[in-house]
């Protein structure tokens, strides 16, 4: 009977060696994993650095036109209002 009972406590210390070993390598996958993560994390934002200095840049141009547009359209209607207010002046010269 106290062989059997050392044979268990053989089989549990072998399941437990197996189980340490099943986590160390476990924890070295992880590691691997997290090494080409972030390798690959390092790549695309070597690869995303141009393109979004590429975006703000096109955006502060639009922002720039935006302004340039804004501030022409503000001057033509003031244009136009001054060429209606002159014609109805010569229409009213005329009428009387």
């Amino acid at each position: 009977m106290e062989s059997l009972g050392l044979v268990f406590l053989g089989l549990i210390a072998l399941s437990s060696l197996v189980q340490g070993l099943f986590l160390l390598g476990l924890g070295w996958g992880g590691l691997r994993l997290m090494r080409r993560i972030q390798e690959l994390q390092g790549r695309v934002e070597d690869e995303l650095k141009p393109a979004l200095a590429s975006v703000s840049r096109i955006t502060r141009n639009v922002s720039e036109v935006s302004e340039i547009a804004s501030a022409r359209a503000g001057a033509a209607r003031g244009g136009a209002r001054r060429a209606h207010a002159r014609q109805r002046r010569r229409d009213e010269g005329a009428d009387a």
